[in-house]
């Protein structure tokens, strides 16, 4: 069914709308199988169900498309591998880390402590997640919680993993994003994990932008980007971190 799901993505982001139609005689199944499985993705928050088919867009509460979905939807499937049922994990705001949120409606007994409203109103479809949000400063843009008393909720917790996803992967500078008071948010997630879990797209990796650092490649244990990401970028990487394990989606 994952299988499935990403040809019918990239279907969708080649075309930007397809039918049911199409889509069942590409895999040989029956329609009625098609429309369910839209469905879901269009729960998910991976395509937007359209009438007879589906387009491309994020039909999820944070609104707006989605650059690059088709990897950042490969390496939120992936992370959701490293999460297993008893779990107590952070998720930071972000595209990526609310398609990860999305894919978490069959967990069971975990802790999601999040700074972000779009994902704990994802997390919040699953009865089983107990969602612990902080407070703080609302950003209109992406729904991320900013500011003192988010430095202080997490100041306080300890989970096993934290799932973030940054602006930028800054080769000699480190995990970072374009905004100060998300950093500080961000930082605060990742001081309170056992193990750090970078979610980027290849278009991050070695972008040379004015940033604001989140985390230097010693404090983080995977980065989780695409495989399409450039290779010589990744040799660079390997070059800067011994500790930071690369896992291509």
């Amino acid at each position: 069914m994952e299988e499935r799901e990403n040809q019918i993505l990239q279907m969708i982001n080649g075309s930007q709308t397809v039918g049911v139609d199409e889509i069942a005689q590409r895999f040989d199944i029956s329609p009625s199988t098609v429309r369910k499985q839209l469905n879901s993705m269009h729960k998910k928050g991976l395509i937007t169900r359209t009438y007879g088919g589906a387009e491309a867009g994020w039909s999820s509460s944070e609104g707006g498309s989605i650059v690059h979905l088709e990897e950042k939807t490969r390496i939120a499937q992936m992370a959701k591998t490293y999460i297993h049922d008893g779990d107590i994990i952070a998720i930071g705001a972000g595209t990526t880390t609310t398609l990860l949120a999305t894919m978490l409606r069959s967990a069971a007994d975990l802790t999601v402590v999040t700074n972000s409203l779009h994902v704990a109103s994802e997390t919040l479809k699953n009865p089983k997640i107990e969602t612990r949000i902080c407070g703080g400063i609302v950003r209109v843009r992406n729904g991320a919680i900013v500011g003192p008393q988010t430095g202080d909720f997490f100041k306080n917790m300890l989970v096993d993993k934290a799932f973030i996803s940054p602006d930028s992967v800054t080769l000699g500078f480190g995990i970072a994003d374009l905004n100060a008071f998300v950093s500080f948010s961000q930082r605060a997630i990742i001081s309170c994990a056992r193990q750090v879990f970078i979610l980027a797209d290849h278009s991050k990796i070695g972008l040379d932008t004015y940033t604001d650092r989140i985390a230097a490649f010693e404090d983080v244990d995977y980065l989780i980007t695409n495989r399409e990401v450039n290779q010589r970028q990744l040799d660079e990487l390997g070059r800067e971190s011994t500790k930071m394990k690369v896992i291509l989606a």
